[in-house]
């Protein structure tokens, strides 16, 4: 288990690991962000990259605050 902060983008439409399966490790990760974009598989940064970008530096703006 890792309580460090992570995120776990992924895709609705994956065919190798899609969101259900990703999901089922959310317990193990109870600092994690997880997010599934539609419209996508893989290579979210590209496929999705309007919501990808945003996505990602609000993750980063978040665990680079002081708690």
């Amino acid at each position: 288990m890792s309580a460090k902060p992570c995120l776990i983008p992924v895709g609705r439409q994956g065919h190798r690991a899609n969101c259900r399966d990703t999901g089922q490790i959310l317990e193990h990760y109870p600092g994690v962000t997880f997010s599934v974009l539609d419209g996508t598989s893989h290579s979210l940064q590209i496929a999705q990259e309007r919501l990808f970008n945003p996505l990602a530096a609000e993750w980063l703006d978040r665990i680079a605050k002081p708690i």
